[in-house]
């Protein structure tokens, strides 16, 4: 159903007001009037889904090797950033490319994404790529969709 304007989509949330792909800036995303916010995915060394754009923390440390409990408060969950952002789409972008220092070739952070959106309910998810599979890409959306809808 079209409003007759444009969506508006915050990357990595109100990420001009507010520090990048945090729970604060995916609140003022919705404050402002977005309708849709894009976050970046991670696995933590715990297997936590968290939302960081770099494979890095500002210290140097791989997220991949560090336990949730661990990481800087302002890096939230997925399952925090669903909250933060309910009633917005939701546009994720899993960071696992080859090359990239916690890459995963069987794909278990993309399953562990959909999995949680579809526990939270998250119907407006558009995006879980890896940016290794398109057919993977399609396959998830198809599912997060119902089945049934368009991609």
């Amino acid at each position: 159903m079209s409003t007759g304007r444009p969506l508006v989509i915050a990357h990595r949330g109100a990420s001009v007001d507010r520090p990048e792909n945090t729970v604060a800036a995916f609140a003022e995303a919705r404050v402002q009037g977005a309708d849709w916010v894009e976050l970046d995915v991670r696995l933590s060394a715990d297997g936590v889904l968290v939302v960081h754009h770099d494979a890095h923390l500002a210290d140097g440390r791989l997220i991949r090797l560090v336990d949730s409990d661990d990481l800087p408060a302002d890096v939230p969950s997925l399952a925090e950033a669903f909250e933060a952002a309910e009633g917005m789409g939701v546009n994720i972008e899993v960071k696992n490319l080859p090359g990239d220092p916690d890459f995963d070739d069987v794909h278990l952070v993309c399953d562990s994404v959909v999995g949680l959106a579809e526990a939270y309910n998250v119907v407006r998810v558009v995006n879980v790529a890896d940016g290794t599979n398109e057919i993977l890409r399609r396959t998830i959306v198809h599912r997060l969709l119902g089945g049934d809808r368009e991609l």
